[in-house]
């Protein structure tokens, strides 16, 4: 019984948390109008006075080299 609903509430905290976390497009995150500061994205900005953008929602792997170079 305990394993049932353990289980029930293990499955709500990964919906829940595939929920919270949704990647955003690679097209959206290039028309953000402020500059990305993570260890995924370039933080060389040619406007320094452009502010940064708080570390949320951002994807959780790297993007790849052939995503970045279109």
């Amino acid at each position: 019984m305990n394993r049932l609903k353990d289980g029930d509430e293990n499955a709500e905290r990964s919906e829940m948390a595939s929920e919270t976390r949704q990647c955003i497009p690679l097209e959206e995150l290039l028309a953000f109008p402020f500059r990305i500061c993570s260890r995924h994205f370039s933080t060389k900005c040619a406007d320094v006075s452009t502010p940064i953008v708080p570390n949320i929602n951002l994807p959780e792997k790297p993007l790849f080299f052939r995503e970045v170079s279109s």
